[in-house]
């Protein structure tokens, strides 16, 4: 199969917390999404329209399984993306100020190393 757009890179699960005007943060009201640099430039060529396939290497869990369902929904091809039993995933924590929309983002490799 050809494809215009080949990616090569990450894939991961973002967690945003909104920070509170006492300066704490809401740990429950958290939302996930999936990213990671490699999944948001496939899901970006693929909704400019082009035939895209990535390349990268997830956990074989519930968090993976979100990862995949997310870039499938995206038309992206995930047939080259490798699924490992005990391997976990990536994921980052994104914190930010409701006040003034800063943020602070803290990321934890562990899959793509």
């Amino acid at each position: 199969m050809k494809y215009d757009v080949c990616v090569i890179g990450g894939c991961s699960l973002d967690q945003m917390f909104y920070q509170r005007p006492d300066l704490t943060y809401d740990k429950e009201a958290n939302m996930k999404v999936p990213g990671g640099k490699g999944a948001n430039q496939a899901v970006a060529a693929a909704r400019a329209g082009a035939k895209t396939t990535i390349i990268s290497k997830i956990g074989k869990d519930d968090i993976g399984k979100n990862i995949l369902e997310n870039l499938n929904f995206n038309m992206v091809n995930t047939s080259n993306i490798e699924m490992v039993d005990g391997l976990q995933n990536d994921f980052s924590n994104i914190y930010i100020n409701i006040k003034d929309k800063d943020n602070k983002i803290e990321r934890v490799s562990r899959s793509n190393k």
